[in-house]
């Protein structure tokens, strides 16, 4: 019923959300991308409601670099340009239902000076949703005394697939009190931005998915770290999320 509750005549769609959003950090903020390191790369899982019915389930993986390594405005350099990719796969219930997306990313950061660095950032990618309702199970299906897939369903819902070109930006701001805070003692370092998804959206093969649009997702955050010492560094963040009538809050 948990998993069925999703299908509506009308549906409002809405992004992957992880509890380490910041883990999947091209999937927050375009403008991350080659920002604070000069090659990352990161895998995030989750997995919902195993004990029903076409659990959810799902899988995001971003690689981002610097284009060209730079110490932090030293070398008379004005910015850095980053590069990155990100993947999102996400299965859930039953009837089953898919997305995928895969984007490219590309951020520039420019250095204000030694300390701070602002940076823009854009995502262009390809974004399909699919809808399998071979394996739904209906009470029209039920004979009396238990399942009988063989009954019909008498649900009129066809298997689709949809894709769509996406896009999306971001801004970033960094301050760093050494090039390479992250790794000193009793360094500090803050990252803040916010960024816009599903921006720009161009269907493909069709209307858009039970007539509606994927609502924008506006995300804003802001993390950073405070070195104590030795090899403790305080790590407070904050990330707030709102896509059409949802909104997440996550800080810590």
């Amino acid at each position: 019923m948990l998993a069925l509750s999703f299908i509506t005549l009308r549906s409002h769609a809405q992004d992957d959300r992880f509890s380490q959003q910041t883990n999947a950090p091209l999937l927050l903020n375009p403008a991350l991308a080659g920002a604070n390191t000069d090659r990352e790369a990161s895998l995030t899982h989750r997995d919902q409601w195993s004990a029903v019915g076409g659990p959810a389930r799902s899988s995001a993986m971003s690689l981002s670099m610097c284009a060209k390594r730079k110490s932090a405005g030293h070398d008379g350099k004005s910015g850095r340009l980053g590069l990155g990719f990100s993947l999102l796969n996400t299965q859930a219930g039953e009837p089953h239902w898919s997305t995928t997306e895969i984007a490219l990313h590309a951020a520039y950061h420019v250095f204000l000076d030694s300390r701070n660095t602002f940076g823009a950032g854009l995502c262009a990618g390809y974004r399909q949703d699919a809808l399998d309702p071979s394996g739904g199970e209906w009470a029209s299906q039920y004979n009396g005394l238990r399942y009988d897939g063989a009954l019909p369903s008498g649900e009129a819902m066809n298997a689709t697939r949809q894709g769509r070109i996406d896009a999306g930006a971001g801004v970033l701001y960094t301050f760093r009190s050494e090039p390479d805070a992250r790794s000193r003692a009793r360094a500090i370092w803050l990252n803040a931005g916010a960024a816009a998804y599903h921006a720009g959206q161009l269907p493909l093969g069709g209307s858009e998915v039970n007539g509606e649009r994927l609502p924008v997702r506006w995300s804003c955050f802001a993390n950073g770290g405070v070195g104590i010492g030795g090899r403790i560094t305080l790590a407070p963040e904050i990330v707030f999320q709102r896509q059409g009538p949802t909104q997440q809050l996550i800080y810590g």
